[in-house]
């Protein structure tokens, strides 16, 4: 696995939507300006293993202020999603494992998972 696959950042920005509680759990919704809506039309986002982390929240608000639309994203981990910090974590380890292991044999393995 190569360092940028588990690299990312952290938007800025502080999201506009709310969080509601609807029969199937916790749920972020985002709406459109109502002079700027689409009546017919809804977005529905299923998160990485993030869950709702600041990204998926400001792509929703985005979703909903430029296209116009009612954007939801359910809450499909609930407290089991991963920190957004791990992404910084695992690229350290990887880099200072890249380092560790590069010249043995000219090459930099990647990680071996179970």
């Amino acid at each position: 696995m190569q360092t940028c696959c588990v690299s990312g950042a952290v938007s800025s920005g502080k999201p506009s939507g709310k969080l509601e509680a609807m029969a199937c759990g916790s749920v972020y919704v985002s709406t459109p300006d109502a002079k700027n809506s689409s009546a017919t039309t809804a977005v529905i986002i299923a998160t990485d293993v993030f869950g709702l982390s600041p990204n998926a929240k400001l792509l929703a608000d985005a979703f909903a202020q430029s296209g116009g639309v009612l954007t939801v994203i359910p809450d499909m981990f609930e407290k089991t999603a991963l920190p957004v910090w791990i992404m910084d974590a695992v690229a350290t380890l990887m880099k200072k494992k890249k380092k560790k292991d590069k010249g043995k044999d000219g090459a930099a393995p990647g990680l071996l998972w179970w």
